[in-house]
């Protein structure tokens, strides 16, 4: 896995390099759109067109079928039998196109997760600490406590909710790799 990641990361590097990250919109809707115009091209000429329109048209006609034989049973029923092979075959003329599809939409995924779901927070941005407490346990939410570092300031006060989640809006206005603590009782937790 870390071999596909360096090769993914080669390659996406240098085309993500002339847009730089910011704003981070921009890259999170052209790849995307991108890389689904070029599933659909590929998936043109990968695909067995014909073998799909004909599933396709055998099971509309079975769907008349059962349109026009709706009062005999025995006959809505070998037609339902007929329309479930028939989306079977209609599936199987998919898989090779979804296959070749896969691997390069799934390098697209990793190098955008890679890249944005683990940024920091700018200065001056605004997040969201959730804490999510067992509701199995015996701690309740209004024992949960927050010590936060110098560059990170509370924005709000906590909301602490019924079902044992707390909830705190924090501003960092420093730069930096900075340490939250929450307490719980005696128990101590550290959150970058």
């Amino acid at each position: 896995m870390t071999l596909l990641n360096a090769i993914s990361g080669a390659l996406f590097d240098p085309l993500l390099a002339p847009f730089g990250h910011d704003p981070a919109w921009f890259d999170l809707l052209v790849w995307p759109v991108l890389a689904g115009v070029l599933a659909l091209v590929a998936y043109k000429y990968v695909s067995n067109q014909r073998g799909i329109e004909a599933a396709k048209s055998r099971i509309r006609a079975q769907l008349y079928e059962i349109r026009l034989f709706r009062h005999d049973p025995l006959m809505v029923l070998a037609s339902t039998g007929r329309i479930l092979w028939r989306n079977a075959i209609y599936l199987g003329h998919n898989l090779l196109p979804m296959a070749v599809v896969l691997v390069p939409m799934l390098a697209v995924l990793t190098q955008l997760e890679a890249n944005y779901a683990f940024a920091p927070g700018r200065v001056g941005a605004v997040e969201l600490l959730r804490v999510e407490l067992d509701p199995r346990g015996d701690a309740a939410a209004r024992d949960v406590r927050l010590e936060l570092p110098a560059g990170v300031v509370l924005d709000a006060p906590p909301v602490r909710t019924p079902d044992g989640e707390v909830f705190w809006r924090l501003r960092a206005e420093a730069a930096g790799d900075l340490m939250l603590s929450l307490h719980l009782g005696n128990a101590t937790i550290t959150k970058t």
